[in-house]
């Protein structure tokens, strides 16, 4: 079994998405279950907002889990935010010890979405990464383009840059510059046995082409279905969702936005209190006229870790409120943080993939709640657009066959 140990939910469901691609018949997990018939298990640690030494423990945790099981581990990946958020070195640090690997190659670049290393700088569109929106991030702003800094490792003797094809020493942490799909390939193609992979998802492809998997181009273009009713949840503060959700302002869409004395409280909220029931109340009650129904945090971001963390953790009980009044059938979260909390506080842990969309977008069916489906993508990629058309158009149903407007 490959196996990919992921630091959010978002980033799991986008590897998993890749392993479709390629064939695998494969699962997101985020409590560790052995009853599986993966190919690829991509099991999500929810580790980037944690401590150090908490996301170690984590980490630490899932590959214990799994050699317990006895489950033949063939090879390991450990997926990373691709802009270096989160405890990254000391996640790496833990798998190293706990696998008994003296090194590892972390490739965080995503060419693909124009995401490069260069001369141990991060860019993003040519632009330095701390010129980027990836300066605003509530948890993880970031302070330097200067990839060792990101991840706290500049005067560490045992990490470094490399550029591509360069020989990784014996020991330590070394990240491989990487600004083509080409340069990708070359670092695919150097992996040693005692080397552990890590990075972001063009990477992870990457290895897969290397080890001879092959891309069905007809797994890509699985056609998207629309299940009514069905419920968009925008939790990201990323550019791209606030001009998505601009232009469904002009279309006339209503977006359900979190109410101000939710958005002005930092406490966090039970089942009882009347704010969050109020927001599910009005966002249920619109499923009387729609069967697609949309709501979003939708306010300036805010840099305080705890209260991002709040936001995600209300609009998730908005979420629970709202499926105990309405049967949803398609979920549509966007954002790592905020489906994260969705899933847990929903009781969800096993998801088979059913559909890549686009790439980093990946519709599955959750095993816990029969005929419903779960659609996430990180915050700061694009909805494709027949999902796109779905959220700013609706559904209409002819004869129970859903059909975009």
């Amino acid at each position: 079994m490959i196996v990919v140990i992921a630091d959010d939910f978002s980033g799991a469901a986008e590897l998993a998405g890749i392993g479709f691609c390629a064939g695998l018949r494969t699962q997101v997990q985020t409590d560790f279950s052995p009853d599986t018939q993966a190919g690829l298990l991509v099991l999500d640690t929810n580790s980037r907002s944690c401590p150090p030494s908490e996301a170690a423990s984590r980490v630490r945790k899932a590959v214990r889990q799994i050699k317990e099981a006895g489950i033949p581990i063939d090879w390991l990946y450990k997926k990373t935010d691709s802009v270096l958020r989160g405890p990254i070195a000391a996640e790496l640090a833990e798998l190293m010890k706990t696998l008994n690997i003296p090194r590892v190659l972390l490739v965080p670049a995503n060419p693909s979405q124009g995401r490069i290393v260069r001369d141990g700088r991060y860019f993003v569109n040519q632009q330095p990464l701390d010129r980027t929106d990836f300066a605003k991030d509530p948890e993880y702003p970031a302070f330097s383009s200067d990839v060792l800094e990101l991840l706290g490792l500049s005067s560490s003797p045992d990490a470094g840059v490399l550029t591509p094809g360069q020989k990784l020493p014996e020991r330590g942490i070394r990240l491989g510059q990487a600004e083509t799909s080409r340069d990708l390939q070359v670092w695919a193609e150097c992996l040693e046995p005692q080397t552990l992979a890590a990075g972001a998802a063009d990477f992870f492809t990457a290895i897969l082409q290397a080890k001879g998997f092959r891309f069905d181009a007809a797994m890509s273009r699985t056609p998207f279905r629309a299940r009514p009713p069905a419920l968009f949840v925008f939790g990201s503060g990323s550019a791209y969702s606030r001009t998505i959700l601009q232009k469904a302002r002009r279309l006339g869409r209503t977006v359900y936005r979190m109410p101000d004395e939710l958005f002005s409280c930092r406490d966090r909220f039970g089942k009882s209190d009347l704010p969050v029931q109020r927001w599910a109340e009005q966002i249920a009650a619109a499923f009387e006229k729609e069967n697609c129904v949309a709501a979003a945090i939708d306010r300036p971001v805010v840099p305080d870790p705890l209260f991002a963390r709040t936001l995600a953790a209300v609009t998730a009980l908005m979420v629970q409120e709202v499926s105990a009044r309405i049967r949803i059938k398609d979920f549509y979260l966007e954002g790592g943080a905020t489906a994260s909390a969705v899933i847990r506080r929903l009781g969800w842990s096993r998801f088979d993939i059913s559909a890549r969309p686009a790439p980093g977008v990946v519709q599955m069916r959750i095993a816990e709640k029969e005929d419903c489906f779960l659609t996430v993508k990180p915050g700061s990629y694009s909805w494709p657009e027949p999902i796109l058309n779905l959220f700013l158009k609706g559904i209409s149903c002819a004869n129970g066959n859903p059909s975009l407007d």
